[in-house]
């Protein structure tokens, strides 16, 4: 049918190219179930609103232009009082006053990022079918991804309507000169309009229901720089988690054989999960979590992993009875940590784990805890990982949360499915005599040793075993002592650890 207000042709859900330029509505409004509170306030702050002038000119709105039959004085003077004070008046121009041309990804509404742009209309039966499973995606990201309504058409009644039914509420921009649906290209609806942290942007349209819509808001919310966890916070933990555990791994995309020794690549999705898993522990540890990937390292250690796949063994330095053998892979094993059995962020969670009786000094969770990491390299197949460590750019700052220690699992609250047997402590000088360890679980000690710390990997590290019996109770404290002729000296750090599930 033809819309009568913009003249434009709509085929089902898909609106004709140049459509939605040709929309006028009213401006920004507020619509949800906080509509009727900020409906008194919108008329007011309007006024607030920078003003577009016919030439395309931003002028704040604070300073009104005079009209050609006003009166320029807001004072009026006598006759004889204008006489003796107008030469002492000075007047500026405000055409002299630098002005900024907004753009249409500087609306207000748009100051925090990343954002996420709904485009929709009230009659689209796609748009229906994705508000019934919206509401539980916002309730889930809404912390870290700014959600905004940009209706395509449809009167404020008839939104106000859609909102309740669905649930629903969320700030709106009236996209009234329709630059916003100009610059996301929209040609249908519902396409959702993403804007990352560094200003940048894209279109996507989603089709494959709550899943897929949920990997994407997934991908914008790593866009975030992560930051360190604040494990005194329950909810913050919890939040952290849920982020990073609750949705599906990305697919993994890799397009390498054994057939003819092809590396390979995996998604840049799939890889950049992996990094944020990376980063997650190291945020939960208190040290730096804003570790990159390097697209070099990554070459290496994607020809590593095809080795270990098609060899069917691990090591860090594979000869020529490896299949698949090149110096790429060779690099590659030499400098990452290697794990046959699992891929991408479930690979980082078993080099945390660090289990088996090869590992007793947790070095692969030292690599990715050691706090002057600052790039890695990833590379998987179906059921092996590389994360290349060894040789990249080291950040001088080493500070961390507990003052030059890095403690796993750390102080505070920690999800229990990440509390493993093997618990490490590291720092840079106070274990050079070793150091005396004591746990308690339930009032009961469960380690009390003399234990001398490991050197070979990053910092001098303590690695103490805690009896799974006691991973599934409450509070564990930690105490741990300087070593002074075989008994215990200064406290070097005391801390509890609280498992929640």
């Amino acid at each position: 049918m033809v819309d009568e207000f913009t003249g434009c042709e709509i085929c089902g859900d898909e609106l004709c190219p140049g459509c939605a330029t040709e929309v006028r509505v009213p401006r920004a409004v507020w619509i949800g179930l906080g509509a009727l509170v900020l409906a008194a306030l919108s008329v007011r702050g309007l006024e607030f609103l920078p003003e577009r002038n016919n030439q395309g000119v931003v002028t704040p709105a604070s300073t009104s232009m005079p009209r050609s039959d006003e009166s320029t004085p807001t004072t009026m003077l006598s006759s004889s009082e204008s006489e003796t004070t107008s030469t002492s008046i000075t007047t500026t121009s405000l055409l002299a006053v630098p002005v900024k041309v907004l753009g249409p990804l500087d609306h207000p509404l748009l100051d925090v990022k990343p954002a996420a742009l709904w485009f929709w209309q009230p009659q689209c039966s796609l748009c229906q079918y994705q508000a019934e499973y919206l509401p539980n995606l916002l309730t889930r990201w809404s912390s870290i991804i700014n959600f905004v309504s940009v209706p395509i058409r449809g009167d404020i009644s008839e939104r106000l309507s859609f909102f309740r039914q669905y649930g629903l509420s969320l700030p709106e921009i009236e996209d009234e000169d329709g630059e916003l649906s100009t610059l996301f290209e929209i040609t249908r609806t519902p396409t959702w309009g993403l804007v990352l942290p560094d200003g940048s942007y894209r279109t996507i349209e989603v089709s494959g229901g709550e899943a897929e819509l949920e990997r994407e808001f997934q991908a914008l919310a790593k866009s975030v720089p992560m930051e360190v966890i604040d494990t005194s916070s329950e909810s913050a933990v919890r939040d952290a988690f849920a982020r990073e555990f609750g949705p599906a791994a990305p697919e993994l995309g890799w397009t390498g054989s054994t057939r003819n020794c092809n590396p390979g690549t995996t998604s840049r999705k799939h890889q950049e999960a992996t990094l944020s898993r990376v980063n997650w522990y190291r945020a939960m540890a208190g040290v730096d979590p804003q570790v990159r990937l390097n697209d070099e390292f990554s070459l290496y250690a994607q020809a590593a992993a095809l080795t270990m796949y098609a060899s069917g063994r691990l090591s860090h330095e594979p000869d020529s009875t490896f299949d698949c053998m090149t110096e790429w892979s060779y690099e590659g094993a030499r400098r990452s940590n290697l794990h046959f059995g699992f891929h991408g962020p479930e690979a980082i969670d078993s080099y945390i784990e660090d289990e088996g009786s090869n590992n007793e000094e947790v070095g692969h969770r030292r690599w990715i805890l050691l706090p002057e990491l600052e790039e890695v390299g990833t590379g998987d197949t179906n059921r092996t990982n590389a994360l290349l460590v060894l040789g990249g750019k080291r950040s001088k700052d080493t500070n961390t949360r507990e003052r030059g220690l890095v403690m796993w699992p750390p102080r505070g609250f920690v999800p229990r499915s990440t509390i493993y047997r093997r618990w490490s402590v590291s720092a840079e000088k106070a274990f050079n005599g070793g150091a005396h360890v004591s746990v308690w679980s339930s009032g009961r000690v469960v380690v009390n040793d003399l234990i001398w710390p490991d050197d070979f990997v990053g910092w001098p590290t303590l690695v103490f075993s805690v009896p799974r019996s006691a991973l599934q109770k409450g509070p564990i404290d930690v105490e741990i002592f300087q070593n002074v002729n075989g008994r215990p000296g200064e406290l070097i750090v005391r801390y509890q650890v609280i498992p929640i599930d």
